[in-house]
């Protein structure tokens, strides 16, 4: 983003999604194509509270940073609505 300011080049990403880069001060020369992290994870929450789920198991890969941005703003918003959250972090890489 700081690179496309710099130079005054537009850019268009479709897939950052962290929401690091909401706040990020790009003089009107960055957009993305798909929604942030934290919307996603909002969202999801209220589907589920919605559709009357009271009780939701978030499953992580380990290390993936999209998972983690994701699962962690679902559990929060989730939370939020009175709804139950827990979660456990598992290594995509283990053989078992």
């Amino acid at each position: 983003a700081h690179m496309a300011v710099e130079t005054e080049t537009l850019l268009v990403t479709p897939s950052a999604t962290t929401p690091m880069l909401t706040d990020v001060e790009d003089d009107g020369y960055v957009y993305r194509t798909a929604v942030s992290d934290a919307v996603q994870g909002r969202v999801l929450a209220s589907i589920a509270k919605r559709e009357g789920y009271r009780k939701v198991f978030v499953l992580e890969a380990d290390k993936d940073p999209w998972a983690s941005g994701v699962s962690s703003r679902f559990s929060a918003s989730f939370e939020e609505m009175q709804g139950k959250a827990p979660s456990k972090k598992f290594d995509i890489n283990a053989k078992d």
